[in-house]
């Protein structure tokens, strides 16, 4: 199997509606706006390789049942299909979530869980294994600077301190998010700066801000204008932003929004309207 096709399909991605045809594939006419000669699915394109479900966790009971039956009898059916077709494909799954607690809940198959769960391995969350944080760092930085056509980017002193200190709720990808907006922020050398860490953001970067916040005083905090004080980090961000990208294509990649919402941001908060297309 080493040799045959390793296929990925993300669970939580993929709507409930398409998921089954993704997964199994369909027959012609299957229904409105099918291709007229069918489609093969992903188990199919996985015969004699690997099939990985991502975010298993997230699939609905129904598809559930169709995967157990696929698991066990080595065969699928197309939607809006009559004949079978048999499968030789290993499935790989994973999750976030805690699948012992979904089958308590009822919203896991039990029978599906103990199909899956033959070699269980568990990945412990980034915050727990800090010390792979430099190896990812040194990783992540490389691939992104050769991608953004700055090779030999460095990080300065303190950089690995920020990234060490931070708890990471979004794990590795969290990581790469952050490299890759460094990446593209900084010109030679990343400085904490760049990282923008939710740690950091707010006492470093918009000293500002925080001196305009809310106080406590004896059990009591001063009122003050959400609204007004998340405008005031989107254009921040946003001023920073512009500032490493020239497009707002660019800008909306940095940001992780869409490029419609960076016109319209750039058009609020009136930030050189017209450099930025």
């Amino acid at each position: 199997r080493n040799d045959g096709p390793f296929i990925t399909a993300n669970c939580a991605a993929i709507p409930d509606t398409l998921l089954e045809s993704e997964l199994f594939g369909y027959e012609r006419g299957a229904f409105t706006g099918a291709d007229s000669s069918g489609k093969q699915g992903l188990f199919e394109l996985a015969v004699e390789g690997t099939l990985f479900l991502d975010e298993i966790g997230d699939m609905n009971l129904h598809l559930q049942a169709k995967i157990l039956r696929a698991i066990q009898e080595r065969k699928i059916r197309r939607v809006g299909g009559i004949t079978e077709t048999d499968i030789n494909t290993r499935i790989i799954s994973a999750t976030n979530k805690n699948l012992e607690e979904m089958v308590k809940n009822g919203t896991f198959r039990n029978d599906l869980y103990f199909r899956l769960n033959v070699i269980p391995i568990y990945v412990p969350p980034l915050r727990q294994r800090k010390e792979d944080i430099p190896m990812l760092t040194e990783f992540f930085l490389a691939n992104i600077s050769r991608e953004a056509d700055k090779p030999g980017m460095r990080i300065t002193e303190g950089v690995l301190d920020k990234l060490m200190s931070y708890d990471w709720p979004g794990n590795i990808r969290e990581l790469r998010n952050v490299i890759e907006r460094a990446v593209y922020l900084a010109v030679d050398w990343i400085e904490p700066r760049h990282l923008m860490l939710e740690a950091q953001s707010y006492g470093d970067a918009l000293p500002g801000i925080m001196e305009t916040a809310p106080m406590v005083e004896s059990g009591k905090v001063l009122p003050v204008h959400l609204p007004e004080r998340v405008a005031e980090l989107e254009r921040y961000y946003l001023k920073k932003a512009m500032e490493a990208q020239k497009s707002s294509r660019g800008i909306a990649k940095l940001l992780g929004i869409s490029h419609t919402n960076v016109v319209q941001k750039i058009k609020l908060y009136h930030l050189d309207e017209g450099e930025n297309q």
